[in-house]
Order: C-alpha cells, then structure tokens, then sequence
C-alpha cells in the first residue's frame, strides 16, 4: 500500500483513508458512498445526501445546522454527488481548522466526525420513519435547480449528451442526478429507502486529511457501522466495448449562440491497468494543454474552434474532446482533429511529449497543495480497488515512454460525434 496514506478496515465494504498532513491549518473529513450508476435509483441517492446534510434529528432546521458549524469554528459542510464511470459516487464532507488552532484544546476533528455520524445515521425522521415531507421539498427544489443550471450550460450540457448517446444503455449514460422529472417525482419514502440501501449496501470510505486524531474517528464509524445489517455491493467496473465500424453522428439543434462539438473514443485499456498513465500521456499530448496538437493545430493555426481540448476519463475507457465551434466549421474540425490523432500514432510529437511529461507531473503533485486538492484525489479512486497517492502517479508518469505514448494513442477509436447548434441554421 501507498506510505502516503493509512487505510483501515471498519466492516464489510467500509475502510478508513487517512492521510497525514500537518502542514494545513484545516482538516478535511468526509463519508462517502459509491453505488452502481443507477437510472432507477441515481436521483433518489442524490435527494437522500441532501437531505441528510440539511437537518437530522439533533438539528432539525438548517438554521440549527448553521448554528452547530458555527460553533466549530466555521466548519464548512457540502454534499458532493459525483459520477466515477459506472459508479455515483456520494460523499458528505466537513472542513474544519486544525485543532492546533481552537480554545481550550477542544478536538474540533472528532466533533466534525461525530456531526457527520450524526447526520448519517441520526436523520429527522418522523414517528412513522419516514422523512418530513418539508425537509424532502425543500432539497428537492434546490436538485432541480441544480440540473436545470447544468442543462443551461450548454458545454456542459453537451458532453452529458455525448454520455447519453456514447453509452446509451450503459450506466455511464446515467446522469449523477437523474432528471427533474425523476426527482420532482420522488416521495419521502422513497428517499428514506435511499438512504437505508446507501448505508447498507454501497462501498463506504471514511476519508481524514490533515493531523486531527483518526483513533477516535475510526471507533466512531467502527461501531456504527458494526449496528448496519450490510449487504454490500461492489462499486461496478465499467466493462470493455468496441466502437462502431463507423462513427455515430448525432445532431440536436436548439436556441446557441456557439455551437458545441464533442467526439468519444473508446479505449482498450481496463482503468486500473498499468498501460493507463500512457493513456493519459497520449491524452495530454494530444489534447491537453497549450503544447498540444488540438489546441496548436485545432486551435490556434486553422482558428477552427473557439477551444478544443481533450481529456481521458480513465473510470470510463474513454477520451472525450470538447470543442466549441461554429456549425460551419464543424465538419473540417472533426477531419483536422483525427489528423492529428493519427500524428501523435505517427510519433510526430517529441516535443509535445516534452512539455507534457513536465505539466503532467507538475500538475499531481500540485495536489499535495491544499487539503481539499488531496480529498478530492483520493475520493476519484474510490470504485477503484486500490489507492495510489499523487506521488506514485507522477512516478508512474515519469516512467511513461515516448513509445508508450505513440502506443495508447492507437488504443483511441472513435465512437460518436455529438453536435449542438443552433436551431435558425435549419431555418
């Protein structure tokens, strides 16, 4: 295991992450949950986090919440609903100072634990177990809001549509929080039962970064878990697909002022497979910075795209490029930006490789900067079967070869191409 972190076993299907780190002035604590990517159950799980992470039964208003944190010296509490390939992955986290910083030498790290306990497995529930039917509206409007706002950003909007087509009947196509219709349809009992397979049947991690105490937390979540009736499910692995013989073309038109292009490749390379940091190289040199082809080429020289970049998604087999373009452009873009794919197969990229190798490494262990940075590394690996720290990722990184790189970028075939623009093009 990595000597960057301590992990602990805490029952079946739940491990503590800590990661030792004095050099901040806060902590980071968080719970989290990862799940199959379910499209029958993924808004019920997101409603049930922000539900709990509203009220429970020791604070049964928000302002009573507010009031708890304050009194911990400001701690910062967020629900965070992620997706991780064919996972949802659901985490409740707390930022709180160090208790090097607090009066009388209060463990400010077990109380944030303990309100994080507290809000898991305290819920406000009325006599009849069910969630408050005003607790669940609430959260229910702010969900909606929150994936209305995401459909208005039309990049936004357009790489979740690139999912939907690319992985349709897939659980990489499920949206993290379901749709609007789907959550303006759920019931309290509905979100309590979320709540209760979440808690007995999801892969938990327990994450502490920074130098508060893990003894105490660790019995905390130790015991009560140790009262759940598990049923534990692994998290799924996203399995191997092929891409079409030909590319699928998908068009929507609607009310944009910039069109929006994004291609899917899939990639023969399992995401916990030693071969992967090549395939994230090949990614970068091909798409990923100011060096790289898209953005020199794409970009810059043939001013085809207002930007265009490319990222691996490891969790999803998959490199997704984003491009915004004008329709008329659009076609032309599609030809340059395989060109030079083909000239990163070709190994006409030494130089690319160079900058990238350096951005690269420099960007994992920028992670090692903030406790939040170092959090978020880790809570990315939790469907994974293992944990690697930033510094083994950038040993894996320096390790990659220029040969390796000309390699994972013949892993890329491409998928779909998704294509939003403008409606009074048509007209």
């Amino acid at each position: 295991m990595d000597n960057d972190l301590e992990k602990y076993t805490l029952g079946e299907g739940v491990e503590l992450i800590a990661v030792p780190a004095g050099r901040f002035k806060t902590n980071e604590i968080s719970v989290s949950f990862a799940t199959e990517l379910h499209p029958q159950h993924a808004a019920a799980n997101a409603l049930a986090l922000r539900v709990i992470a509203s009220v429970s039964r020791s604070y049964p208003t928000p302002s009573a919440l507010s009031r708890e944190l304050a009194y911990l010296y400001g701690a910062d509490l967020q629900p965070l609903i992620m997706k991780s390939g064919a996972s949802q992955v659901l985490s409740l986290g707390l930022t709180c100072i160090d208790d090097r910083y607090s009066m009388d030498a209060q463990s400010i790290g077990a109380q944030a634990a303990a309100l994080l306990c507290d809000l898991i497995f305290h819920p406000r529930l009325q006599e009849d177990g069910q969630f408050f039917k005003e607790d669940v509206n609430r959260e229910k409007e702010q969900l909606i809001q929150q994936i209305c706002a995401e459909e208005n950003d039309k990049r936004v909007y357009a790489y979740h549509r690139l999912e939907e087509e690319m992985f349709r009947g897939e659980p990489c196509s499920v949206s993290r929080f379901g749709t609007a219709e789907q959550v303006a349809a759920l019931t309290p009992a509905d979100v309590r039962e979320a709540l209760t397979r979440l808690v007995e049947t999801a892969k938990v991690v327990v994450t502490v970064v920074g130098s508060c105490g893990v003894g105490q937390i660790k019995d905390l979540f130790a015991d009560a878990f140790s009262a759940v009736s598990r049923r534990y499910a692994a998290p799924p692995v996203v399995a191997a697909a092929s891409a079409p013989e030909e590319p699928r073309f998908v068009t929507d038109r609607e009310n944009v002022k910039q069109g929006k292009l994004v291609l899917g490749f899939r990639v023969d390379c399992a995401p916990d497979s030693a071969f992967a940091p090549a395939v994230r190289s090949a990614a970068d040199v091909f798409g990923g910075g100011p060096y790289s082809k898209l953005f020199v080429h794409v970009r810059e020289k043939m001013s085809l795209c207002y930007y265009c970049s490319a990222r691996y998604v490891r969790a999803m087999r998959a490199v997704i490029v984003q491009c915004g373009c004008e329709e008329k452009n659009m076609e032309k873009a599609v030809k340059e930006i395989l060109t030079q794919l083909a000239e990163v197969q070709k190994g006409n990229c030494e130089s690319e490789f160079a900058s990238s190798k350096a951005g690269i490494g420099d960007t994992l262990l920028s992670v090692y900067d903030t406790p939040q940075g170092l959090e978020t590394w880790y809570l990315s690996q939790i469907a994974d079967g293992d944990y690697k720290s930033p510094r083994t990722a950038a040993e894996e990184n320096s390790a990659v070869t220029f040969e390796d790189v000309q390699r994972a970028a013949g892993l890329l075939k491409l998928d779909t191409v998704y294509r939003l623009v403008s409606a009074k093009e048509a007209e």
